[in-house]
């Protein structure tokens, strides 16, 4: 089996930086394995997914195998062990009440953050920690939504949360129109060690 391998980054980069590798067999196209590597606190954390035992489906190739690994080590397996097709329940497609309405927008500016949170940091917990949120900017600047999406070290759930529902966005446009819009807040901590 050939690959064809290559390298995708985020659009938006944080104060962490991450990598993402694909690769796919270059005669059925199939992906084969997606390798991200993120760099937290000069050390590298790697995530990887394969994918094997391709079937075809619908017009489609699904695996029916897939391995999850953290650091080159297993965490999840999983196994396909049947496909059918089932036809389209209209009801999927209409939103439950209270969704929030996204809109496709080529030229979409991001929100920006007019009033950076200011964490109660705990000084008790030593060392450096981060923590990565993903909110909802609503379109008159309020978050909504907040949810922790990733941690490293000794993480200030609370606190982190607490403090970015008080923030204050610009939020994003589609020309002079604002939408909703989702996005990611890393927060890092670094504190000398106190004996």
């Amino acid at each position: 089996m050939t690959l064809d391998c290559f390298n995708a980054h985020p659009p938006q980069s944080n104060s962490k930086r991450s990598n993402h590798e694909i690769c796919i067999n270059s005669e059925t196209h199939d992906i084969v394995s997606d390798l991200l590597k993120v760099d937290v606190y000069s050390r590298d954390e790697l995530y990887q997914k394969q994918f094997s035992d391709f079937v075809d489906f619908g017009g489609h190739r699904y695996p029916r195998k897939s391995v999850s690994m953290k650091n080159g080590r297993p965490i999840l397996n999983a196994e396909v062990i049947g496909l059918q097709e089932s036809q389209l329940d209209p009801k999927l497609l209409v939103p439950p009440p209270g969704a929030i309405e996204r809109r496709e927008c080529p030229d979409e500016q991001a929100p920006e953050m007019l009033e950076p949170p200011h964490p109660n940091f705990n000084p008790s917990v030593h060392g450096p920690s981060e923590t990565d949120v993903q909110v909802t900017i609503q379109t008159d600047g309020r978050v909504s939504n907040a949810q922790i999406v990733g941690t490293a070290g000794k993480a200030q759930y609370e606190a982190v949360l607490e403090a970015i529902k008080k923030s204050k966005f610009k939020p994003a446009m589609c020309g002079t129109e604002p939408v909703v819009a989702d996005t990611y807040i890393v927060f890092n901590f670094d504190t000398p060690f106190i004996r």
